[in-house]
């Protein structure tokens, strides 16, 4: 992870341990910062950690709350990347918090009148872009943001060095 500064580094990991939390509110991973700093990647390995789920990392960002519950019911981990600050619009921001603290979201059952499909549970959310990616307070708030620099190109690795390093390693990361 393209991380330089201890405090950074201690605040991931920190942000890693508390996915495996049960019933504590998650904050929401953000990562920042210019092409080829290294955004998408952290994330791709976070969400290979953290959720079985076949549902492909970086999914579109989803606008409405029966949407991203049938998502959540799905999988562990709401990870979208190279987002435009644009795309979180006040609807979609409530709608993070909420999924992160674990508040319920309630639709009607398809072809019924008086039959709901409820979710509730808490889901880790990771979102990652160019640029300022959360205005509003409530978001930032529950948001754990790391400002990434350019990868200087004698420092690059690719991806499929990266994830043989993590298969290797990750009996060890996920051991008691």
């Amino acid at each position: 992870v393209n991380l330089t500064e201890r405090a950074d580094k201690v605040a991931f990991t920190v942000f890693l341990v508390s996915c495996y939390i049960d019933r504590f509110p998650k904050p929401v991973l953000l990562i920042r910062g210019t092409n080829g700093s290294g955004k998408s990647t952290p994330m791709r390995i976070l969400h290979n950690l953290i959720d079985p789920s076949e549902l492909e990392a970086g999914t579109p960002l989803v606008r409405d709350n029966s949407e991203l519950a049938r998502i959540a019911n799905k999988c562990a981990v709401l990870h979208w990347d190279n987002i435009d600050g644009r795309e979180i619009t006040p609807e979609v921001s409530n709608a993070i918090c909420r999924i992160t603290s674990g508040q319920a979201f309630a639709r009607r059952v398809l072809y019924t009148n008086d039959e709901d499909s409820i979710f509730k549970g808490q889901r880790v959310v990771m979102l990652n872009g160019i640029g300022k990616l959360a205005e509003r307070e409530d978001l930032l708030d529950r948001c754990l943001i790391f400002n990434m620099k350019r990868i200087p190109e004698d420092k690059r690795k690719t991806e499929a060095e990266i994830f043989a390093k993590l298969e290797e390693i990750k009996p060890y990361l996920l051991h008691e």
